[in-house]
């Protein structure tokens, strides 16, 4: 116990010490809270003509699909050599004939009843001028006739003739009116044989023309160069009218309906045209506004690593929006792909062939394009002139693939953030450099 008390006093005075050392020294100094300054990639806004596009898929159709229907029944008896599924035919080439002997005798049938008809009409003239001819003699005798009447007249009346030959005469005078009368009634009859005949040559010359006309048709020719598509007859086969015989595809233009989105494309028509597009609230309004702004189109076929391009023209809108995808079909026409196809290098547009195609308009003048990373959720990041973060709503922005066109809420010369900080909070330091990926020119590509 005694040794316990006898330790406790160096242990106080330990103690007691160490405090008086604490309360003695000077307190540490506290070393100044510095702002730390966020590194982040900017590229500084300069005004430039932009080229707005957008791209759609679709599947190559022959602008133009003729069925080869047979107008006529009858027995093929020709079909063209080159007539089968791939082949190309030229235009005017013949494809199938149709025997000809019964429609060539009809033909003739009506050439002769056409003949005789003209023979008819030529006797019928005839006849008139002889009847003509007639009527003068008859009424030169008539004219004779009351001259003898008032003759024997007066001779009555002075005594010198009798009665009887005054009679006599009268009697003959009548009967010469009678005949003058009837051939006046015969030439009168004329014009309504005439145009009897007329109708019924008429009729025979339709005829004929009709005849022809089958004649031409028991020949089926290609009305255009086209691919041959599908071939449903064969030699000494029956075919019937309304039958089709062959199936032939244009080869002379091609056409896309490219499946675009609607949202793209009303983005297009609001970058290039903002003053209409707010119109734009039905597909005719939309097909106007397409063919004003004259868009341009390119279709791309992917072979291999290989990208072949043709221009195109939009020649329409289609009437709906697809409600599944909400795409709005637009048709794009290529123009002689198999003249330009080169073997081995250049193929020609094909039907069921599948493409891209891009749609463009003519440069936006001074916009302000920025890379799309730059734009989150609707805002910008801006590094200010004093390095710090600046947030702003851009709800004007349309994003066009991989860059996005923003107006009203910029200028020149200001910096935009394209790697966005984490946290980002407004105000905070910014240590911006410029983002060495970014390589904003006015031919960029802007694909969906």
């Amino acid at each position: 116990m005694m040794k316990k008390l006898l330790i406790l006093p160096p242990v106080l005075a330990g103690i007691i010490l160490l405090v008086l050392a604490i309360r003695g020294s000077a307190p540490p100094e506290q070393a100044a809270v510095s702002e730390r300054a966020t590194p982040v990639r900017v590229v500084t806004l300069q005004p430039m003509a932009f080229r707005p596009r957008i791209l759609g898929y679709g599947t190559v159709e022959p602008a133009r699909v003729w069925h080869a229907t047979a107008e006529l029944a009858g027995q093929i008896e020709y079909t063209n050599p080159k007539l089968r599924r791939g082949a190309v035919m030229r235009r005017d080439e013949v494809l199938v004939r149709i025997a000809r002997a019964d429609y060539e005798i009809a033909r003739d049938r009506a050439m002769a009843d056409l003949a005789k008809i003209d023979a008819d009409l030529a006797e019928l003239g005839q006849g008139e001028e002889n009847a003509r001819q007639s009527l003068k003699i008859e009424e030169d005798a008539l004219a004779a006739s009351r001259r003898e009447l008032e003759r024997q007249r007066q001779l009555v009346e002075r005594g010198v003739s009798a009665q009887r030959t005054l009679d006599e005469q009268d009697r003959a005078y009548l009967t010469q009116r009678a005949r003058t009368q009837d051939a006046r009634s015969t030439i009168s009859l004329y014009p309504s044989q005439r145009q009897a005949l007329t109708a019924d040559r008429a009729r025979l010359a339709a005829e004929l023309r009709q005849a022809e006309v089958d004649l031409d048709r028991t020949i089926i020719r290609a009305p255009f160069d086209g691919r041959v598509a599908e071939v449903n007859v064969e030699e000494s086969q029956y075919v019937t009218v309304g039958e089709v015989t062959a199936r032939l595809d244009d080869i002379r233009a091609s056409e896309i309906d490219a499946q675009i989105p609607q949202s793209r494309m009303q983005a297009l028509m609001q970058i290039a045209s903002p003053e209409q597009a707010p119109a734009i609230g039905t597909m005719p309004d939309l097909a106007a506004m397409v063919g004003r702004l004259g868009l341009k189109a390119t279709v791309r076929l992917m072979v291999g690593d290989r990208v072949i391009e043709w221009p195109g023209d939009v020649v329409r809108i289609s009437d709906t929006v697809n409600p599944q995808t909400r795409t709005v079909g637009t048709i794009i026409q290529v123009n002689d792909t198999y003249t330009l196809a080169r073997p081995g290098s250049r193929p020609p547009l094909i039907k069921g062939m599948f493409v891209e195609v891009e749609l463009s308009t003519d440069p936006v003048a001074d916009a302000f394009v920025v890379p799309r990373p730059a734009l989150v959720e609707g805002r910008l990041f801006i590094a200010t002139a004093e390095n710090r973060l600046d947030i702003r709503e851009a709800a004007g922005a349309e994003v066009f693939g991989d860059v996005a066109i923003v107006t009203g809420h910029v200028s020149a010369g200001e910096r935009v953030v394209t790697s966005r900080p984490s946290p980002a909070i407004p105000g905070m330091l910014l240590r911006p450099y410029e983002d060495p990926d970014s390589n904003l020119t006015a031919d960029k590509v802007a694909p969906r």
